[in-house]
């Protein structure tokens, strides 16, 4: 009989399932990163499919808002044309400048503060050259003042600048001042008077015959740096 108080060798105890509890738990831990693993995995397509949602949004908006801006500059673009379509800039015989514009089926009409002493197109006897536009202006409360225009040049902010230098305005702003301004340009082009000129003092020939500028005759050079 064995004596309960001897001690068996180890390999004698029972083992039990001190394996098979291992193998469990190396289970039961790998389920656990798998799903954590699918967890994050579908928690980061979830992130960035709500990013892309973001950026689509925001960039549909954009195309939204510029779609707006650019229907309702078109529409302001139609509106301003339509209406200085109505309105026009008359040369009266005194040299009176009148705006009228129609509206309602009743005519405005206003005249501005300054007028036209005269309008003379220069041109150069030597060359081919649309000429340069010389207005003098006089003005109620600032005398007179000489514009000058070299017809090359006829695009809004020369013509603008022009203006704005010697202080004149057909009572507008923005756009619709620009246009108003073009149209007196086109308008006084049709009524001045055509002067040749030579390109410097001393001899020249026009029209087949020879002429002299004298010292105090005008010439293409002075009337260049006028306008320049």
């Amino acid at each position: 009989m064995i004596n309960r108080n001897e001690i068996l060798p180890a390999t004698m105890y029972p083992q039990g399932d001190s394996d098979n509890l291992t193998t469990a738990e190396a289970l039961s831990n790998l389920k656990i990163q798998e799903h954590w693993q699918e967890k994050g995995i579908a928690l980061n397509y979830q992130i960035q499919k709500n990013i892309n949602e973001v950026a689509y949004q925001k960039e549909k908006s954009a195309i939204q808002i510029e779609e707006t801006v650019q229907k309702a500059q078109i529409r302001a673009n139609v509106s301003l044309e339509k209406n200085l379509k109505q309105l026009e800039v008359i040369v009266l015989a005194d040299g009176k400048l009148r705006l009228e514009q129609q509206r309602f089926g009743e005519p405005l009409q206003g005249i501005l503060p300054f007028r036209i002493i005269f309008c003379k197109r220069y041109v150069p006897v030597f060359e081919e050259h649309p000429g340069i536009l010389n207005v003098k202006f006089y003005e109620e409360e600032g005398g007179s003042k000489n514009f000058w225009l070299d017809l090359k040049e006829v695009v809004p902010r020369t013509i603008n600048r022009k203006f704005t230098a010697l202080g004149l305005s057909f009572g507008w702003a923005g756009q619709k001042e620009a246009q108003l301004r073009q149209r007196f340009i086109e308008q006084a082009v049709k009524l001045s008077e055509k002067i040749e000129l030579p390109r410097a003092h001393g001899w020249y020939i026009l029209d087949g015959s020879l002429q002299f500028a004298f010292p105090e005759a005008l010439t293409w050079k002075e009337v260049t740096a006028y306008a320049g």
